[in-house]
C-alpha cells in the first residue's frame, strides 16, 4: 500500500469504512495497536507528499498517478480510488478509469506538517 514512500517521509492516508476500522481496532490487544497497520488501514490510498504521487497506478501504463501539491482532486479522481470502490467498479462492469469515490473517504491519517 505504501509504494514509493521514502524512509524520511510519511504518507497522507485516506480511508473508507471507518466502522470496519474501529471494529478491527477493538478486536486487537492494545500492544498490537500501531500506526499504519495493514489490518487497520484496509481500504485506503496513500499520497506521498514528497514525490506528489498516489499509491494508485494508471490502469494502462502502470505508473503511479499524480497527486500534486496545491491541486484539489475531485472525488472521482483515480488518484484517490479506494480498493473497495475499485472492486465495486469491476464487479459492475465499469472500466476502472474513473473511481467514483464521492462520499466514500471517511477518515485519514495526516502526518504532522501537512
Amino acid at each position: 500500500m505504501y509504494t514509493d514512500v521514502s524512509n524520511s517521509t510519511f504518507p497522507l492516508v485516506l480511508c473508507g469504512n471507518l466502522q470496519d476500522a474501529l471494529t478491527a481496532l477493538k478486536e486487537r490487544e492494545v500492544i498490537d495497536h500501531e500506526i499504519g497497520a495493514s489490518w487497520l488501514e484496509i481500504n485506503c490510498v496513500s499520497i506521498d507528499p514528497c514525490t506528489q504521487k498516489s499509491s494508485n497506478e494508471d490502469a494502462i501504463f502502470g505508473i503511479q498517478l499524480p497527486a500534486l501539491a496545491g491541486v484539489l482532486l475531485s472525488g472521482n479522481s483515480s488518484a484517490l480510488r479506494l480498493p473497495r470502490s475499485a472492486a465495486a467498479n469491476l464487479e459492475s462492469g465499469q472500466a476502472p478509469l474513473r473511481a467514483e469515490n464521492i462520499g466514500s473517504i471517511e477518515f485519514a491519517r495526516v502526518t504532522e506538517g501537512l
